[in-house]
């Protein structure tokens, strides 16, 4: 599975959404530190700590003051198989 992330900067800080999940946001005075708590809340809302999630968090391009990555879910550890939808070890 491939999620979007969008980091904004901000007045005081760096906003980041996931547009692909409902209220999915987060903030953190570094690029770094937003990116680490939105993937929090990623893992909250697919109901996992984050050590169990496994992911790749590849930068895709930045635009201005916006920078886009793209998170790629991997089922369990292997970190070679992406997930797909309707994988009975990840809750899609």
């Amino acid at each position: 599975m491939h999620l979007i992330i969008i980091v904004k900067r901000g007045y005081e800080g760096f906003d980041v959404t996931v547009p692909s999940i409902p209220e999915c946001a987060s903030w953190g005075s570094s690029e770094e530190q937003a990116l680490d708590n939105i993937l929090d809340r990623i893992a909250y809302f697919f109901g996992m700590p984050v050590p169990k999630m496994a992911s790749t968090l590849e930068f895709a391009r930045r635009e201005g003051g916006t920078a886009y990555y793209t998170l790629v879910l991997k089922r369990g550890g292997d970190l070679t198989e992406p997930i797909q939808e309707g994988d009975e070890d990840f809750p899609i």
